[in-house]
């Protein structure tokens, strides 16, 4: 609860420890303050303080900062485990040595409530290590985050204390101990400190800390704070007339509405820019506030909450609704997003560093041209513009803000006389996706090269290339050719072991992957190896994530079941069986799992009473038979399973029981996969080639024919589309209509032979598949066919807009006085290397001279079977170009 004072006990607390040696180090979160409000910095300040502390740690230290150069860009795991862990594992200190402290305020204020999840299980691996003893000191309001955060950490390995649950009699003593030290201490009358003036300065603060009956009492008291500073601040202002007085309430709202939400400080001219409003007038009004808020005298100073406590009170009407004080949070932010989107309108601009060099490096880019260059007003808005636009929480806020976003783009498109439509900007922002996801890696590397490489290398049909263009500079004398339109894969994930099955966790972060008898953990958005799970002795079969991607369950032909903590990738427990399981998922409360094992039966099985809650077993001549497929309804009502068998079924179990909701129905051919849609109203059951559509509530089938030899049969999130596996390609299909929407299949990774499992992303943008191969692919679902990509460009764009020659060789003299280049067509120019003067030769005319040569026999020859092209000449495809030494002469060697 805010104001119970976890700061301040957490700055003693360190203060303490730093004096007597032992602080090992310590992070104070601030929603307010930038850096300090994520997770970016945590572990390198960790690390930092550590080393400063024990020059043994600080060897092992460097020792891993050489061997992984760009662990501070890995997952928050891979740096604790990389940079924390693993070099205190290698560090020894003597055996008498006392426990460190770690000290972590405000947890709640880490923007990122997966970030403070995995804090806390990377906390609890420190405080478990063997050769170094840690105590970890955490302070936290009671968000339901931090809380099952602390459920997946070993009950008798930690201790919670509520503050506001302290006894009356404990916080009295306190209270008067305090005192009774800090006055002795102080330069005043000795003779005022008596029992009695300590017992009335105790009790009033008692009034403030004392939980009563009630747990609401600290925050009533708070409230009347507030109120009463905020009535006393704005006394003047309630004379003022009702015209005035909306006025008086338009600026508060903008000014004090808004220091209160923003993430970082700032000075008061940045925040005056940044709200939009003239410095004089949000100085003024926020000095009236100066018991509440830092307001710093110089210009350099910054501007900041000093409690997070009225933050909550100004944003929650319920405890500001005897003012007309409180502030709309998520108007605040839409005001906020909408700023940010002007800023970056006024002041982005082209190489706005103004580095001189194309291929500069991010890392040579000094911070003091940033900051000469970059405002912080605009950094801010690239930096925090997409979480305004998440807490603004409103359709119509957001696409207002989303529209000023693609201003500049509309800008762009309308110039080249488009109309601008939201089906065009959806295809640009569609196509720009694409193109960070082909470039992003080399634009983080050189900015500069988003204007070059970048646009270069993009494919003909590219909206973006053809958009930007002419920011490509004048001296690329022509551009290569490249495939029309973008590839549908995504990224390629590699591992030396070939994967059988795929998985997303249901948060969209993680991927996981079965190789053999490992398991491997991937970042989702990245594509980075997060970790291998180690365990099974045999094949994996199956696995499942739990509902809140906390937990993975795993099955192995070894015949156990394994429970993993997703994000530290260690095993909770183990359930050997007698059987191999062949499938296995977490039910939607994520508390228990149902798997299936040969002679078809199917277990229910609770995790937190570890024990069997039902179990399903088939009776007369099906009882031999077990289940090839299995998939629960994501209402958690229904389980359907498909035979295995030369006889196949597919049958519907009641979750409660397990007992069958109606008679199976049999088919003459087998059941290769099932799946339920995201509603749970329809289940779709494949055969070989065909696959059927069942209306649970109505029992219809709809049956559709596809050309595919089906593996896997999948709905898509939204349950409008319905993705095949087929052999090396995916059909992606429309369920309403049952027309193949496209298909995603590349040439270039040879197909292994094995049937492919597919796994959807969480919002449907992209689909994983893995076919025995040693990789994971990534497809982009929103990819349609080339024809069709060709026709969106061309509807948008005339083909012949490019002013460039595809593919064409180049050659420089010594010195480089001269530049050769020669395109497709019959066409050298060169280039003086000092005024850029130009002049061109044709093949075509140079014939006389070539028929002169001893090789003119072999030539007419060639000559005779090329083609012609629209002039009438022989077609000429020149493929290399080369100086003399001398530069007096230039040889080119062509095909025709």
């Amino acid at each position: 609860m805010a104001g119970t004072g976890k700061t301040t006990i957490s700055m003693t607390i360190a203060r303490e420890y730093y004096r007597k040696g032992r602080l090992g180090a310590s992070f104070f979160f601030s929603r307010s303050s930038g850096d300090l409000s994520s997770t970016r910095k945590f572990v390198a300040t960790i690390a930092n303080e550590l080393a400063e502390l024990s020059p043994a740690y600080r060897e092992h230290l460097q020792n891993a900062l050489d061997s992984s150069p760009t662990i501070t860009s890995r997952s928050l795991y891979d740096q604790w485990e990389k940079l924390i862990l693993d070099p205190l594992r290698s560090t020894s200190l003597e055996d008498d040595v006392q426990p460190m402290v770690i000290v972590i305020d405000a947890l709640d204020e880490c923007d990122s409530e997966y970030d403070q999840g995995v804090l806390i299980q990377c906390l609890a691996e420190l405080s478990a290590l063997e050769k170094i003893p840690f105590r970890i000191f955490i302070t936290s309001r009671p968000e339901n985050t931090i809380h099952l955060g602390f459920d997946r950490v070993t009950y008798n390995s930690h201790r919670e204390f509520t503050l506001h649950d302290i006894e009356e009699s404990i916080v009295a003593v306190d209270l008067r101990l305090y005192y009774r030290h800090e006055l002795n201490g102080m330069d005043i009358d000795q003779s005022l400190i008596t029992e009695e003036t300590i017992d009335i300065l105790a009790r009033k603060l008692e009034s403030l800390l004392a939980s009563h009956d009630s747990q609401l009492e600290p925050e009533r008291e708070l409230d009347s704070i507030y109120t009463t500073i905020l009535e006393n601040a704005f006394e003047k202002f309630a004379t003022l007339r009702p015209g005035e007085m909306e006025t008086f309430q338009l600026s508060y709202q903008k000014v004090v509405g808004c220091i209160v939400m923003i993430y970082d400080r700032m000075s008061p001219t940045d925040f005056a820019t940044m709200v939009g409003e003239p410095v004089e007038n949000t100085t003024r009004l926020l000095k009236y506030l100066s018991s509440v808020l830092d307001v710093p005298q110089e210009a350099s100073g910054q501007i900041y909450v000093l409690h997070a406590s009225f933050r909550d009170f100004l944003s929650d009407p319920q405890r500001s609704s005897s003012l007309h004080f409180s502030i709309d949070h998520r108007k605040i932010h839409a005001n906020l997003l909408q700023r940010c989107v002007d800023v970056m309108a006024i002041e982005l601009r082209k190489n706005i560093c103004r580095l001189r060099e194309p291929g500069k490096r991010t890392n040579d880019i000094s911070a003091s041209d940033v900051e000469s260059h970059v405002s912080q007003t605009l950094q801010y808005a690239c930096k925090y513009w997409i979480y305004h636009l998440q807490k603004s929480n409103s359709r119509k806020d957001n696409r207002t803000g989303i529209r000023g976003l693609l201003t500049g783009i509309s800008q762009n498109v309308g110039s080249r006389g488009i109309k601008v439509t939201y089906q065009t900007l959806t295809a640009v922002v569609q196509d720009a996706t694409r193109f960070l996801y082909a470039h992003s890696s080399t634009i983080e590397v050189a900015p500069l090269q988003l204007y070059i490489s970048a646009l270069i290398f993009s494919p003909r049909t590219s909206l973006i290339l053809r958009i930007y263009q002419h920011h490509i500079p004048s001296w690329v004398l022509s551009i290569p050719s490249l495939s029309e339109s973008w590839n549908p894969k995504l990224r390629r994930l590699y591992h030396h072991v070939s994967a059988r099955i795929i998985a997303y966790s249901p948060d969209g972060k993680l991927m996981v992957s079965g190789h053999w008898d490992k398991i491997c953990l991937w970042d989702a958005i990245t594509g980075a190896q997060r970790r291998i799970l180690t365990g099974h002795s045999e094949k994996v079969i199956s696995f499942s994530f739990s509902p809140n991607s906390s937990l993975l369950v795993s099955t192995s032909k070894d015949r156990t079941i394994r429970l993993w903590n997703a994000i530290t990738g260690t095993e909770v427990t183990m359930y050997r069986r007698r059987h191999k399981v062949r499938q296995v998922a977490f039910m939607p409360d994520g508390k228990r799992i149902i798997f299936t094992e040969p002679l078809g039966s199917i277990y229910l099985w609770d995790m937190i009473e570890n024990k069997e809650v039902w179990v399903s077993r088939r009776t007369g001549d099906d009882s031999s038979k077990g289940y090839c497929d299995l998939t629960i309804s994501p209402d958690g009502k229904r389980i359907a399973c498909g035979d295995g068998n030369h006889e196949e079924s597919v049958w519907l179990l009641d979750t409660e029981n397990g007992n069958p909701l109606h008679t199976a129905k049999y088919f003459d051919e087998a059941v290769r996969s099932i799946d339920f849609s995201p509603d749970s109203k329809l289940l779709a059951v494949a055969f070989y080639t065909d696959f059927e559509i069942w209306n649970i509530a109505t029992g219809a089938i709809r049956r559709i024919s596809t050309e595919a030899v089906i593996y896997e049969i999948l709905f898509s999130p939204d349950g409008k589309t319905i993705a095949i596996a087929d052999l090396g390609a995916i059909l992606i299909l429309d369920v309403a209509s049952g027309k193949k929407r496209c298909e995603l299949e590349d040439t270039g990774i040879p197909s292994s032979g094995m049937p492919q499992k597919l796994a959807f992303s969480p919002d449907g943008s992209a689909i994983a598949s893995v076919s025995g191969d040693k990789g994971v692919t990534i497809w982009d679902t929103r990819f349609r066919s080339k024809h069709v990509e060709s026709e969106l460009a061309s509807e948008y764009f005339e083909e012949d807009e490019l002013p460039f020659e595809y593919s064409s060789v180049i050659a420089a003299s010594r010195g480089d006085k001269q530049l050769a280049s020669a395109s497709y067509s019959d066409a050298i120019r060169l280039w003086d290397g000092q005024t850029g003067g130009k002049r061109e030769l044709y093949i075509h005319r140079l014939r006389p001279l070539v028929d002169m040569l001893s090789i003119t026999r072999w030539l007419q020859k060639r000559r005779d079977d090329s083609c012609v092209d629209s002039l009438g000449r022989k077609e000429i495809n020149i493929s290399s170009i080369t100086f003399s030494i001398d530069g007096k002469f230039f040889a080119c060697f062509w095909k025709t």
